[in-house]
């Protein structure tokens, strides 16, 4: 057998016949009996994914603590409760990073203002569980508000301020799980559940946005849920069913989404 084959499974998204042009995005080597490298492409068999994951508690400032910037320019970073301070690799490079969920997904963040906030625009700039780059524009709280971004990512890299607050902000995790394979519509959704009840309503769910090129201001180009009930708190677990159609599942952009910003 040879060193690189190619192990399909539902789909070939990213192998060679993929229309999009587009390289496989979990391309992970595995070890078959022979000791040859397998290479899986696709989603997985049956046309379902099990989206399955246990966040730990949101955090209103375990990305960045309580600060008042005075003019534009980064904010500091602070890895605190369920965030670590690491490294990863991009393109070659070496990049300082939070990774904000310890784990293979992507997590949501909100911002958070104090008495007297005055609202600016925060550019973040991260990498999702796919280690690609992403940027987001969120217009930040006013007063003692919370907002949140519109996209999920797994590593923030930095967060920029368009100018002064006048008093304090802090960024932490939300509720909010990016899913990891496109979801363009609610039903697509089979059955999911949080914390053992299941999920009726499409409240809280975004849709992956399909605009291409997409842009710091477009939504999650694979879609997210927002819980609605009950918070995370470490044992609490979610769990999602997808669909993917055979259709989908042969094209990187609608197996995985567009390429993000």
């Amino acid at each position: 057998m040879s060193d690189n084959i190619v192990w399909p499974r539902l789909g070939f998204a990213g192998a060679p016949n993929d229309p999009s042009g587009r390289a496989p995005l979990e391309a992970n080597p595995a070890a078959d009996q022979s000791g040859a490298n397998v290479y899986s492409q696709g989603v997985p068999a049956s046309g379902f994914r099990a989206f399955s994951i246990t966040p730990l508690t949101l955090q209103v400032n375990n990305i960045a603590l309580a600060q008042t910037p005075s003019t534009s320019g980064n904010l500091t970073l602070t890895a605190g409760t369920g965030a670590t301070a690491t490294t990863i690799q991009y393109q070659g490079n070496t990049i300082s990073v939070i990774d904000i969920c310890g784990a293979q997904y992507d997590r949501g963040i909100q911002v958070v203002g104090a008495s007297g906030t005055v609202s600016v625009t925060l550019t973040v700039t991260g990498y999702d569980q796919y280690f690609q780059k992403t940027t987001m524009t969120i217009t930040g709280p006013t007063g003692a508000t919370t907002v949140y971004g519109g996209k999920a990512l797994r590593y923030i890299q930095s967060i920029a301020v368009s100018g002064g607050t006048t008093a304090n902000i802090s960024v932490g995790t939300a509720d909010i799980f990016g899913f990891p394979i496109a979801v363009f519509t609610w039903d697509q959704l089979i059955n999911s559940f949080f914390n053992q009840v299941g999920i009726t309503s499409s409240t809280g769910f975004t849709a992956a946005d399909t605009t291409s090129p997409a842009t710091s201001s477009t939504g999650p180009v694979r879609g997210m849920y927002q819980l609605q009930s009950s918070a995370s708190n470490g044992t609490r677990l979610y769990t999602a069913y997808i669909h993917e159609s055979n259709t989908n599942a042969n094209n990187m952009n609608t197996a995985y989404g567009v390429v993000p910003a």
